[in-house]
């Protein structure tokens, strides 16, 4: 059956990746109670089973931490200890090390604003405008040009996923789930590796079943519906690369180009403005036609 299927995979994993037991207990365990009424009394033994399964992935991933740099002693002061070890502080100090370029933009920024920016930063990668011209071995660029190309097409679906989910399923149907479950992660692995090129993808990847499930749903959907959406948010992404990959140019070969701040700015206003747009079409287009609504 499914379940034993399920629970064979749980098992099996758990040598192998503690932690990645965890995440796939979440994913399944929250679909499972938002898709339908629990019924308790049949449900009993199953939550009882992942409970405890989920108790051995975490004891086991705490005593691999051990071997982590400064951590050490009880099962929850390992955990407590690695938390402490993945603070905001860390990654932004990290990440200031790793970049001239971001050390002087987080220097111009309030601090408040510096994880926050540094998680949005981590969501748009890997970033195509530095996969595309950022100097490196080839085998190496190749690779991460078509993980950016990857990313950057599945963009104006995932943006547009929660929203067209909510509007026409509701919050109880499996695609609103699915939505706000792949951006939660997406916010996660940008928060614990926000500057990774490989980490931070990594983290994402452990969901990509669901992205692509989520994406084929929505394609078959805003096709029936002819909706724009999805090409419109995919011009302001197309936008928002294109103004960056001018700054990249002009860093890597010399040319002249905007300050990084100012780059960054009309970045976001072109991603903002677009989208925008569309809003006020569908609106005077609504207008024109009386018993029409605009829909985002």
């Amino acid at each position: 059956s499914l379940l034993l299927a399920a629970l064979m995979i749980f098992f099996l994993s758990l040598p192998i990746s503690p932690p990645f037991v965890v995440i796939l207990l979440l994913t399944v365990g929250l679909a499972w109670v938002w898709d339908q009424e629990i019924d308790l009394r049949r449900s009993l033994p199953f939550i009882v089973l992942a409970l405890f399964v989920a108790f051995i992935s975490v004891y086991l991933a705490a005593r691999s931490w051990v071997t982590l740099r400064g951590i050490h002693g009880s099962v929850w002061q390992i955990i407590r200890g690695w938390w402490e070890h993945t603070g905001g502080g860390w990654r932004v100090t990290l990440v200031a090390d790793q970049s001239f370029n971001l050390d002087v933009l987080l220097l111009r920024i309030p601090a408040w604003s510096r994880l926050p920016f540094l998680v949005l930063f981590g969501l748009v990668q890997p970033f195509l405008p530095a996969a595309l011209i950022a100097p490196g071995a080839t085998i190496w660029r190749l690779i991460g040009v078509f993980r950016a190309s990857g990313w950057f097409l599945m963009l104006p679906f995932l943006l547009y996923a929660p929203i067209y989910a909510l509007r026409r399923m509701g919050w109880r149907h499996i695609s609103t789930y699915m939505s706000i479950y792949v951006w939660i992660a997406a916010l996660a692995a940008s928060y614990r590796a926000p500057s990774y090129q490989w980490d931070n993808p990594r983290y994402r990847v452990v969901y990509l079943v669901i992205q692509v499930a989520l994406i084929s749903w929505l394609w078959i959907k805003r096709s029936e519906a002819r909706d724009p959406w999805v090409v419109r948010l995919g011009w302001a992404i197309l936008a928002f690369n294109l103004i960056v990959a001018h700054w990249y140019v002009g860093s890597v070969f010399d040319t002249p180009r905007l300050g990084l701040p100012t780059t960054m700015l009309l970045a976001v206003a072109a991603g903002v403005i677009i989208p925008l747009t569309g809003i006020l079409r569908d609106y005077l287009q609504a207008k024109r036609m009386p018993g029409t609504s605009v829909e985002v």
